[in-house]
Order: C-alpha cells, then structure tokens, then sequence
C-alpha cells in the first residue's frame, strides 16, 4: 500500500434542548491503492445517478468500519460502494475495495 486514505465517520454524541442530534467527526487514516474506476463501474453507477471517480483498496477489511465518507488528498469523497474479496474477484484474500465519489456540497 502506497498512500493513506482519511475514513470519517460520525457518532451521535448528544442531543440539544430541542432534540435535534449534536454529533462528532472522528476520523483515521489507512494505508490503501488507489486505482481508477473501470468503464464497466462507471457506466453502471452513471444509470442510479452517481459518479464515482477513485477506486481505493485497503490490504484489510478490517480498516473499514462502515464510514460513509473519506478525504483523499484534501478532497471529500462519498463512499459509495464497497467490494470484498469474497475468492472470484482480483481482489487478496483480506482486501476490500471502496469506490469514492466526490462529496457535493449542500446548499
């Protein structure tokens, strides 16, 4: 693995006087691949309305915890599909594959 990867993720920490969720960032960073994205993933994605830009691999499954968002050299990215090697794809025996989009901004 090449280069580092930040996965963020975030918890539910407490709520306001008017029960609206307060909640906070925390965020790692894993050793991955990064790879592009084949023309197969992207004109798949391209018909339910994504994007995806990076594919990025983790030597092991166990560094994703489930986040839903990652920043890869300084850009916010979407998570939006995960693969794990599952012994048909070209993936070792302990990687998972994430597939980034990149975040828009709301508002």
């Amino acid at each position: 693995m090449d280069d580092v990867i930040t996965l963020v993720s975030e918890n539910v920490t407490s709520h306001d006087d008017y029960g609206n969720e307060i909640t906070t960032k925390i965020s790692r960073d894993v050793f991955c691949r990064t790879y592009g994205v084949d023309r197969n993933e992207f004109y798949s994605a391209a018909t339910a309305g994504l994007k995806p830009e990076l594919t990025v691999r983790l030597s092991d499954y166990a560094d994703y915890q489930g986040e839903k968002t990652a920043i890869f050299h300084g850009d916010e990215y979407d998570i939006i599909r995960t693969y794990e090697n599952n012994g048909r794809y070209t993936l070792e025996l302990n990687e998972i594959e994430l597939v980034l989009q990149r975040t828009i901004a709301n508002g």
